[in-house]
């Protein structure tokens, strides 16, 4: 296949700890290796190379988000009118005007859904939900990308039905589940804590479950001890909610906030875990559009025993009772359950130890890059919108 011209189009901070910058690491790095990419992001402008992508940053300072999200539309029609490319790849519906309005051009386009804009944005800020003006556009201009794109790629079979529920043409959506990197994160020998650690990692926002994970943590130390620790980051506002909540339930002397970490230091905090945990709540976030926690698979490849939710999307990843446990998240004293099952069952946490391993095997971030390329064989010119 010839080399092509790609431009990928990211409105976020890269690099960034976040899922959603290990994903696109992993992404630009494959697509790198095979054609010539320009990285379109927001950060510091002085780091002109990324994994062998050419980084075109910008420093966007504006504290409102629309008016950052509106610049960073006007930056993506400045670079689609200044250059020449042959895929433009984007990950954002911030782009999907300027991308469907300049594809007359010749280039094809690879719509990335990993979460939509119009129901991500209500939980950031709630505001929004009085602005039924505002999401209207929103969902324009969604289902703009969504039946225009050349192809869609999505994480997860709950963001696919999404997508075709909202008009996308579904012989173009490739689901791509998110991975991990085998050789990075893997088993190591048993910690010997205590009294025992149970580890969240991911942002601490509310949708992430992490008011259940505190609820069933105060119920676990009234029977045993045990400690949590936390490695995310989010916005303030939800930090000083948890504290607040922590402080509540008496929990203080249980739970650690750990510093920020890069993500190359990660797996050594999985690895001196006892059981991790993925406690998503049931919001439209997580039930309609769908998601692929990256933290799941990295559990799983450091071969930890994880405590999930039973949603749609993770159950695409976890079979109850034979890589990891489910809890029903209509009913949270279930995670108690579970939490005391795993602390009081070794041979518990041995099987399911050895079992999550052999999961994350199908889950490589190789594999997922593979997928990606092949979709990418499959832009021919007559595919071109």
């Amino acid at each position: 296949m010839s080399l092509r011209q790609v431009l990928y189009i990211c409105f976020d901070h890269i690099p960034s700890p976040k899922g959603a910058g290990t994903h696109v690491r992993y992404f630009i790095e494959a697509l790198a290796g095979r054609h010539k990419v320009t990285l379109l992001c927001m950060g510091d402008p002085a780091e002109k190379a990324y994994f062998g992508a050419r980084r075109l940053a910008l420093p966007l300072e504006q504290a409102n988000y629309l008016d950052r999200a509106l610049a960073f539309r006007e930056a993506v029609w400045d670079e689609l009118e200044g250059g020449e490319y042959d895929v433009v790849h984007y990950r954002t519906m911030w782009a999907a005007l300027p991308v469907t309005e300049e594809a007359r051009r010749g280039f094809s386009t690879v719509c990335e859904v990993n979460g939509v804009e119009s129901i991500e944005l209500k939980y950031h800020y709630p505001a929004l939900r009085g602005r039924p003006d505002l999401l209207a556009k929103l969902r324009a201009q969604e289902r703009l990308a969504f039946t225009t794109a050349t192809a869609l790629v999505t994480p997860s079979e709950v963001t696919r039905h999404y997508l075709v529920a909202h008009g996308a043409p579904e012989e173009r959506i490739t689901v791509i589940p998110n991975g991990v990197d085998l050789k990075r994160f893997r088993p190591a020998p048993a910690p010997d804590n205590d009294p025992p650690v149970l580890l969240y990692v991911g942002t601490l926002a509310p949708w992430q479950g992490l008011e259940f994970l505190l609820d069933a943590l105060r119920r676990v130390t009234a029977v045993r001890p045990a400690r949590l620790c936390v490695l995310g980051a989010g916005a303030r506002r939800w930090g000083r909610e948890l504290e607040k909540r922590i402080a509540k339930l008496g929990l203080a002397e249980c739970v650690e906030f750990l510093p920020p970490v890069s993500h190359e230091e990660v797996p050594g905090i999985i690895q001196v875990a006892d059981i991790c945990l993925c406690p998503l709540a049931p919001t439209e976030r997580n039930l309609a559009q769908g998601c692929s926690p990256v933290k799941l698979f990295e559990y799983l490849a450091c071969g930890k025993p994880v405590v999930a939710s039973n949603l749609p999307a993770i159950r695409e990843v976890l079979t109850h009772e034979e890589d990891g446990l489910l809890f029903t998240v209509s009913k949270p004293a279930r995670l108690t359950d579970c939490l005391l099952r795993l602390l009081e069952d070794n041979d518990l946490r041995r099987r399911l130890s050895a079992n999550a391993r052999l999961r994350a095997e199908a889950f490589s971030w190789r594999r997922a890059q593979e997928a990606l390329l092949a979709v990418y064989d499959g832009l021919s010119v007559d595919s071109r919108s």
